[in-house]
């Protein structure tokens, strides 16, 4: 009988040394998961970077009319624009074009009622926003995740601000540098 119960010790605790080994070779196998990174080249159909002046739409030049906005001077909207994202409507939608007349922003101003909706859309299509900042009169969710643009949605605390504004901001030339530097094939 003691023969028998110490054969078991031994079983057991060869079954338990050998958990233990499977479970500490499992955290030597565990990879940090970084988040995803996604691409937005353009805009519906208009790529980063275009010059206003060459814009085409389904094979038609767009009229853009001068916005008059204080806080941006270089903001346009289109003349017969589509206003919806999805099921959004949006109220506006702004095209900012640098000095060169190149395409580098795009505001949508959203109606706060459609908040959860934009933000359905944009988590969606580019998983959840990679940093929160909690301003003085609002908050802003950014996604740091796509290659093309910079991402922000913008929630005022002010009640009398009926909406929340979702801009892309692009930085098309470092885009465009990055692009050639992957392709460097010297070494």
């Amino acid at each position: 009988m003691n023969k028998k119960i110490g054969t078991c010790i031994l079983l057991l605790l060869f079954i338990a040394n050998h958990i233990s080994a499977q479970s500490s070779s499992h955290k030597k196998k565990t990879v940090e998961v970084k988040p995803s990174t996604f691409n937005c080249p353009k805009f519906r159909e208009i790529k980063w970077g275009s010059v206003k002046d060459s814009i085409l739409i389904n094979g038609v030049a767009p009229t853009f009319v001068k916005a008059k906005l204080k806080e941006d001077t270089c903001a346009y909207f289109l003349q017969d624009d589509d206003m919806s994202i999805g099921t959004v409507l949006c109220k506006n939608i702004y095209y900012s074009f640098n000095g060169a007349g190149r395409l580098v922003k795009v505001r949508m101003v959203v109606p706060k009622s459609q908040k959860s909706d934009i933000k359905f859309i944009l988590e969606t299509k580019f998983e959840k926003a990679t940093q929160i900042f909690d301003l003085t009169n609002a908050y802003e969710l950014i996604w740091n995740n796509i290659e093309e643009v910079r991402l922000t949605l913008t929630d005022y605390d002010d009640p009398s601000i009926d909406f929340v504004t979702v801009e892309f901001t692009s930085d098309f030339e470092m885009t465009e540098a990055k692009k050639i530097n992957r392709a460097v094939d010297d070494f």
